[in-house]
């Protein structure tokens, strides 16, 4: 009797989008069914028991893995490590493609901090551990190298799949059939959907005919964030003053979608802002800026200390001890996101984001240099 086997992919997403396409296709072609989280386009505690319930049902664990290690559960792990423990649990067996040389990929594709660079290393060696593992350099090798892995265990396990629905009679197992034809028609439209936007700004990135109006947006109009700030400097305390964060509105739709891709696709308002205080206060000329427009409130001391160090010694002086966003201001940048059909709102109380289509195709390809 014929059977179909249900491969759960894992991996982070955004990054990944034309690789993972790949792959669907490439299991497709081999009768089986793909899984992941094409079907959740958000991530949180209770979406991750309804992964590990299409995991429990799936015959093996595909992991990809490149140069992120993903949006973190709040044990501190990416939610693709969970997904990768919870497999290993129940025994499912894993395939691993890790990316040959992940530095030399783009640097919206790697990582920004430090902390999930070692976390990235970290999970690669746990996973080739006592693991055969393949390694991939593009899109096409990683499908090519996944047809020959899986037709291989494939034959070598025969073991689980599905059963097609005509050739039983029990009703429970052709509902379920049903139920994941209908999920993996859902995932084949959304990649087709995705990749079909991303051709055809591809193919108008050269055109001086506007697509939709995006290229006649004023990406450079500069847009002001206020921000409140309390600091000491030196032998001063508990300074308090506004400062004024100038980026242009292409930077700003850079640092926000980012934060909404760190946030497992989608995100709160309040997450935004929390992630975009990060971003300025790491910013390596955050404190050096920030000194420069405070100069006429901190006059003398830096006049007295400038006779005596240099600047590195200035700026470490400062330290900043309340540092609060104007929430309205970011607002208003979502808002007009949000009219150009870049991002979609979702909630009323605690409003939440999430990139359109179009969103992540401008910002995987047109504007990587914000």
């Amino acid at each position: 009797m014929d059977k179909r086997y249900q491969i759960f992919i894992s991996s982070t997403f955004a990054d990944l989008i034309d690789e993972r396409g790949k792959v669907m296709e490439t299991i497709l072609s081999l009768d089986c069914f793909p899984a992941g989280m094409e079907l959740f386009p958000s991530m949180d505690e209770e979406q991750f028991r309804y992964i590990k319930k299409i995991i429990d049902d799936s015959d093996f664990y595909l992991l990809i893995i490149a140069g992120r290690y993903g949006s973190l559960y709040k044990d501190g792990k990416s939610y693709t490590e969970k997904e990768f423990e919870y497999a290993v649990s129940k025994n499912i067996p894993v395939i691993v493609f890790d990316h040959q040389d992940y530095t030399q990929l783009p640097a919206n594709k790697t990582d920004r901090n430090d902390k999930k660079e070692k976390l990235l290393i970290e999970f690669k060696k746990r996973v080739s551990t006592n693991r055969i593992i393949s390694f991939w350099y593009n899109a096409d090798d990683l499908s090519a190298k996944v047809a020959k892995t899986l037709a291989k265990l494939l034959k070598d396990n025969p073991d689980g799949g599905w059963i097609r629905a005509t050739n039983v009679t029990n009703s429970e197992l052709q509902a379920k059939y049903e139920e994941l034809h209908r999920n993996y028609s859902v995932i084949k439209e959304k990649y087709d959907e995705l990749i079909k936007n991303k051709e055809t700004l591809e193919s108008n990135q050269s055109n001086p005919v506007q697509y939709q109006g995006y290229n006649s947006i004023e990406w450079e109009k500069m847009y002001e964030v206020k921000i409140s700030v309390t600091y000491s400097y030196s032998s001063i305390d508990n300074i308090n003053t506004i400062y004024e964060n100038v980026y242009t509105f292409k930077k700003w739709f850079h640092l926000l979608a980012d934060s909404i891709l760190n946030g497992s696709l989608i995100a709160t308002t309040r997450y935004i802002i929390n992630d975009i205080k990060k971003t300025i206060m790491c910013s390596p000329f955050f404190k050096s800026d920030f000194l420069e427009k405070e100069r006429p409130k901190i006059h003398h001391q830096l006049l007295r200390l400038t006779t005596d160090f240099d600047s590195v010694l200035l700026v470490s002086k400062l330290r900043i001890n309340n540092f609060i966003i104007e929430e309205n201001d970011i607002l208003i940048i979502l808002e007009s996101l949000k009219e150009l059909g870049l991002i979609t709102e979702y909630g009323y109380v605690d409003k939440t984001w999430q990139l359109t289509d179009i969103g992540t195709v401008l910002y995987y390809n047109f504007f990587k240099e914000a």
